[in-house]
């Protein structure tokens, strides 16, 4: 996996966005194309346009002058990166909700890596869909590194989560993208890499017992087919067998291994039309403390993508 091109999100109402410092350490990584990015929404537009002089009309002129001074804002933060070489654009637009607009320019775009702050949110708000990380979990369809921290060290730990254990659920080539990902990271980043598995057992009915031989049974298919999934991927320090709930297990393994960066799949079964945003990526997201890259399966369609084909027949 390559990342020539990254696509980075900033958020406006931050002076100094946290990210900065993971763009550049990035940056000398890949040597990638880079460009700095600002969605404005209807909110941003509106705190704008109450600082302007009331003799100032049109939305369209003041969109356009609030854009102006993103850019210039942008020409800022890109500078150190152009004295060191780097190949950085700088891109405003609006677009309301802000998910939408990031995807739109994704699909637009197509970067390699997307890069973005994520934001801790209310446990209550959880029911809502306005929250952005959790919908460019399910939507965005490039690699999207979700930055929670200020700075990574010399030789930041990274884990990747795989489950080759449900090929009904999830492609095998998923798995095989996570890993590759995440020793593309490895490299770039000086990173110490280990993978773990979360065994969840045997399905079965709520009125049924499970039986040690079938729990057995289990997990030695599980072994084999990480053994399967393994095979011509080198480079890992550790491999980690865990049994239980992905969304409780997974921060606790990211908390005991003091973690930088956790590499993880994301397959999306929500309509866009839904009600809520679920998933155990986006469950897991909202609970780990480190940064989170997210893969999506070879093929993945955003339903964004979808959504306007439906929308012109």
């Amino acid at each position: 996996m390559k990342f020539d091109s990254m696509l980075v999100v900033i958020d406006p109402t931050q002076a100094v966005p946290r990210l900065l410092a993971k763009v550049m350490r990035l940056a000398h990584a890949f040597q990638p194309r880079i460009e700095l990015f600002v969605c404005d929404t209807d909110e941003s537009s509106a705190e704008f346009i109450a600082e302007r002089p009331a003799a100032m009309t049109g939305l369209a002129e003041q969109r356009e002058q609030l854009r102006q001074k993103r850019l210039a804002s942008l020409e800022i933060l890109a500078a150190p990166l152009r004295q060191l070489g780097h190949a950085v654009s700088a891109n405003a637009d609006w677009h309301a909700p802000l998910h939408e607009g990031i995807v739109r320019h994704v699909l637009q775009t197509k970067p390699d890596l997307v890069i973005k702050e994520s934001h801790t949110h209310l446990p209550m708000a959880r029911e809502f869909t306005t929250h952005t990380d959790w919908l460019l979990v399910r939507d965005c369809p490039a690699p999207l590194l979700l930055v929670k921290r200020d700075h990574w060290p010399d030789h930041p730990r990274l884990t990747a989560a795989v489950d080759p254990c449900r090929p009904a659920e999830r492609s095998e080539s998923l798995d095989h993208a996570i890993l590759d990902a995440s020793a593309t990271f490895s490299r770039g980043l000086g990173a110490q890499r280990e993978v773990f598995h979360v065994f969840e057992g045997p399905a079965h009915l709520p009125d049924e017992t499970v039986t040690r031989e079938a729990t057995m049974q289990a997990h030695a298919r599980a072994r084999e087919a990480m053994r399967k999934l393994l095979a011509g991927h080198t480079g890992l320090k550790h491999l980690h067998y865990l049994e239980g709930d992905p969304v409780s297990l997974v921060p606790q393994h990211v908390e005991s291994g003091a973690f930088d960066i956790l590499v993880m799949g994301a397959v999306s079964r929500s309509r866009p039309t839904d009600p809520f945003v679920g998933g155990t990526a986006a469950r897991v997201l909202e609970a780990v403390s480190c940064d989170v890259l997210v893969i999506k399966p070879d093929g993945f369609v955003s339903p964004m993508l979808t959504t306007a084909s439906a929308a012109r027949l």
